[in-house]
């Protein structure tokens, strides 16, 4: 009998139990399904697993060679088979890092990137950066979309901002509005656009990058305005073809994957929010989540274990959704970020073989806050029909005084995760108000959510994405699937101009062009 026969088999099984019997029949469960990685603790035990199992899941693993997988991309070697790639994104935080890249040190990059974000962090927190009129910096705007906006800007909002820092804010989306409601709120004397972009191609951030520029100017007349502008990108040429000075470009490498780049100087806003030191708090506590999953083994290995009990779900009991429930305000924007992280990664029906990919990939992510999320859609996960696997995290310590809030949002998350499990099965009340139960969910802890907890947070989520694509056998770092999109969207403004472009499209989009441009 195959693996994945013999998983059939025991999933069939494991349907008939109950994890509520479990827990009565073995009081170590708990313990036995946990496990403390750096500042993160993490409690599995409310899973529909058994010893028999992870050894069959730890079977399939190695079947996929996902140890090997692991050992290609901490040596550097190409995982990112479509673009010919490596996927260094952990070498940011390492402080060891021994590679090269086209016979250059990536870690002497790494270190001077590092010095540059410290400069412009220094200048602007000590108010000696100043606008074109002498005035010190007041506002700082982040323009940049998909890994050059979602990482940044959890980052900002999840930890404390100095107060000697910048105000900061952010700009993805073209749609004006957000132009409108964000300018009123600036001094163009006192504002400073970071404009972050990969390869400095991107249409929306260029877009958004050439309105702050004419903005800027016709305010500033002719006063220079290289103090207001600073670009970060792997494509310096470009920026410099625009309207940035050499000495305003930050680099980081090619090598750096967009969704993965908020540890670069793509996270400068970032660190002018939090300041260096906590920056680089955040990169270690990232380190210590590489390190674990670089050197544990698979069987006690956090990322490789939960992203193969995701692959049991997805492939043995129809799970097509996953919910991410922090209850930390902090962390309102994680769900979002996990949602581009997870899906952009491995949303894919094509193999690595170029082949079709048979059964679920990447689930779709959905998410809020505690206790708000309770009030919105737990009713779903509770007595819907849908199998919805959980994250719940949550911080032993809060960053408030307010003890009775928080009390009573800890209350709220454990009774989350336990009602699940436990359901109501009780047949003196209607049928109405019973709940299943044997819902699964994972909880993660924090001490505190310091830096160095949400960088292991993070990488955590990063390294279970990667494990997670080789076990369905496909490549994490690429994403062709938005590539159409955009190509389309030129195609229609080139359409505006060329009646004979116009005509050669579906006639639902030829109307609603008219519909929407007349």
């Amino acid at each position: 009998m195959n693996i994945r026969n013999g998983l059939q088999l025991h999933a069939d099984d494991i349907k008939r139990q109950s994890m509520a019997k479990w827990f009565q029949n073995n009081p170590e469960r708990a313990e036995q399904l946990s496990k403390q990685v750096g500042p993160l603790y993490f409690d599995y035990s409310k899973n529909l697993i058994t010893d028999e199992t992870l050894a069959l899941l730890t079977a399939y693993a190695e079947s996929q060679k996902l140890e090997q997988s692991i050992e290609k991309l901490f040596a550097g070697d190409i995982v990112n088979p479509t673009e010919q790639r490596p996927a260094l994104h952990w070498a940011l935080r390492s402080p060891d890092c021994e590679l090269e890249i086209s016979g250059a040190s990536i870690n002497e990059q790494c270190k001077e990137s590092l010095e540059q974000m410290s400069q412009v962090v220094s200048a602007l927190h000590n108010k000696t950066h100043l606008g074109y009129d002498g005035q010190a910096i007041t506002d700082v705007v982040n323009i940049g979309i998909g890994g050059s906006h979602l990482g940044p800007e959890l980052i900002s909002s999840a930890l404390p901002t100095l107060p000697d820092a910048p105000k900061c804010h952010f700009i993805a989306n073209i749609d004006g509005q957000e132009l409108v409601d964000l300018k009123n709120k600036l001094n163009p004397a006192t504002t400073l656009f970071i404009v972050v972009s990969k390869s400095f191609t991107t249409q929306e951030t260029q877009l958004n990058a050439n309105w702050a520029y004419d903005w800027l100017k016709q305010a500033a007349k002719d006063k220079p305005l290289d103090k207001h502008f600073i670009a970060v990108t792997a494509n310096p040429i470009a920026a410099k073809e625009s309207f940035f000075k050499p000495h305003r470009i930050v680099e980081f490498g090619s090598w750096v994957g967009g969704r993965y780049s908020l540890w670069s100087s793509a996270g400068l806003i970032s660190a002018i929010a939090i300041g260096m030191e906590s920056f680089k708090e955040l990169l270690s506590g990232a380190n210590v989540m590489d390190v674990h999953f670089k050197t544990t083994q698979l069987t006690e290995n956090m990322p490789v274990i939960l992203a193969l009990i995701d692959w049991w779900y997805e492939t043995y009991f129809d799970a097509q959704s996953h919910a991410v429930v922090p209850y930390h305000q902090s962390l309102i924007g994680l769900p979002r970020y996990l949602q581009q992280l997870i899906m952009e990664s491995n949303g894919k029906s094509v193999g690595l073989q170029s082949k079709e990919i048979i059964g679920h990939t990447a689930p779709t992510i959905f998410g809020d806050v505690g206790s708000n999320s309770q009030h919105s859609f737990h009713q779903l996960l509770h007595q819907g029909t849908r199998f919805i696997p959980v994250d719940f995290i949550i911080a032993a310590k809060s960053n408030h005084p307010y003890i009775q809030h928080d009390n009573w949002l800890k209350a709220h998350c454990l009774a989350q995760s336990q009602a699940l499990m436990l359901g109501q099965n009780d047949s003196s009340i209607p049928s109405y108000k019973q709940l299943p139960g044997n819902r699964p969910s994972i909880t993660i802890v924090a001490n505190t959510m310091s830096p160095e907890a949400l960088g292991a947070l993070i990488a955590f989520y990063e390294h279970r994405v990667y494990a997670s694509s080789i076990l369905y056998g496909i490549d994490a770092f690429d994403q062709w699937g938005v590539e159409l999109g955009k190509h389309t969207a030129k195609k229609i403004i080139s359409a505006l101009k060329s009646e004979e472009d116009f005509t050669q499209m579906d006639s639902s989009t030829q109307k609603l062009i008219k519909k929407l441009y007349a």
